[in-house]
């Protein structure tokens, strides 16, 4: 089989075969899934050549008017940016070809192609592994070297629908407590992948099996086989009560509302443990503001969760759930919430002015101390909390009703600050 490089994916770039020299190959996950045949709107293009990488680079950047970084000029390793995805050339390692990739981590990743010349480089029969579907590892030692790699697996098998092969499967298992050692944020990085991947609630169930996790996230308590699965099936009734749901369209902290149900769901229920896996991601401070508010969104819920919400409990949950309001709907139906008990509070979030969804105080701040010679403080805030929820749950209608309200709120306080 032959690679034509205007019929795959180098086509999303400028680059021409001209570009390359006849030393060069390309390697890793573009060629897998040239072989796959999977499709990609971008592409990220891996080339390995003996001498010159750093050089390479920086003339195909400069032939393009492109980006141009060296990312390790000691192992001179550069990347060239193009606006359709990029190109990574690395110097080999080892004295061949073939050397560099007996140091890579899964066959299906040790597959190089000449493009030059249309040859194969497959020493370790990767290509035999993607047509047999099984994702198999170069070595033990080559995870040892990155346990990275062990996350990795399942990332791969889930993204490609590959079955780990069991040896491989084995020495992941037995070298778990490796991971501990990989930075923060590469792991965050890889988790991150495995939560958007179509696949992934089987991979994460998996992965949690054997506590791959368990330096990370809190311990495995068996409850995820439970609530991953029925994320899928939670999707749907979504989509029953809302078809238009924008389940594409990430959160503010860039994960996709799936991708966030599923970790909150990994997170577990207790907020300061969760607040304290979140801190050893290295996540930031909107990721775990908003997957803090999806699991205390879960926990507003009352008991009753078969029935629909009254307004109050409707205004609880929106308020509580905030801009992850679509990912703790998710999580709420996956534990086993009744569609019907969500059904008014999710056509209410469809309505940018309701005020149990996206409440507001109807008086101001300044208005509040103006008209009742209230002193800046906490008063102020509190008073404000309870007119936004009075005309949530219906008990005031109006400027004037808030002010009576509000007259009689003051009075029934006992003391406030000055």
């Amino acid at each position: 089989m032959s690679l034509d490089l205007q019929d795959w994916p180098l086509k999303l770039t400028p680059l021409k075969l001209t570009d390359l020299p006849e030393t060069a190959y390309l390697v890793g996950g573009v060629v897998r899934d040239a072989l796959l045949g999977r499709q990609r709107d971008a592409v990220d293009l891996d080339v390995v050549l003996a001498t010159g990488a750093i050089e390479l680079a920086r003339s195909i950047a400069g032939r393009y008017d492109a980006g141009f970084v060296v990312l390790d000029r000691e192992r001179q390793i550069a990347r060239v940016v193009f606006a359709q995805g990029t190109l990574d050339v690395a110097a080999q390692v080892g004295g061949s070809i073939e050397a560099d990739l007996r140091r890579r981590d899964f066959t299906v990743n040790a597959i190089a192609y000449q493009p030059h010349r249309q040859e194969w480089v497959d020493p370790l029969e990767g290509r035999r592994d993607l047509a047999d579907r099984s994702l198999r590892m170069v070595s033990v030692e080559n995870l040892r070297e990155d346990p990275l790699r062990l996350l990795r697996a399942y990332r791969i098998s889930a993204q490609l629908n590959l079955q780990m092969e069991p040896t491989t499967a084995q020495a992941i298992a037995q070298q778990v407590p490796n991971l501990r050692l990989v930075a923060a944020e590469r792991v965050r990085a890889e988790l991150d992948y495995l939560l958007e991947t179509p696949r992934g609630d089987r991979a994460l169930m998996a992965a949690s099996a054997i506590q791959l996790l368990r330096d990370w996230l809190p311990p495995w308590q068996g409850k995820h086989g439970v609530t991953l699965p029925a994320l899928s099936k939670a999707i749907e009734q979504l989509q029953g009560l809302w078809p238009d749901a924008p389940l594409n369209c990430p959160l503010p902290n860039g994960r996709s509302p799936l991708a966030a149900a599923r970790l909150a769901c990994l997170l577990g229920s207790d907020l300061m443990i969760a607040q304290r896996a979140l801190d050893r991601l290295k996540t930031s401070r909107v990721d775990q503001r908003i997957l803090l508010a999806i699991l205390g969104a879960k926990a507003s819920l009352p008991a009753d969760r078969r029935s629909p919400l009254d307004r109050a409990a409707q205004y609880q949950f929106c308020k509580a759930a905030g801009e992850g309001f679509l990912a703790a709907v998710l999580l709420a139906l996956a534990e086993g919430t009744a569609p019907i008990a969500l059904a008014e509070a999710i056509s209410r979030w469809q309505d940018a002015a309701d005020p149990v969804a996206h409440p507001s105080p109807p008086l101001t701040g300044h208005e509040l101390m103006t008209e009742f010679g209230l002193p800046r403080g906490p008063i102020v805030g509190q008073l404000l909390a309870a007119l936004e929820r009075a005309q949530a749950i219906g008990q005031i209608q109006g400027s004037e009703s808030a002010r009576q309200f509000a007259q009689s709120w003051l009075q029934s306080a006992q003391s406030f600050p000055t």
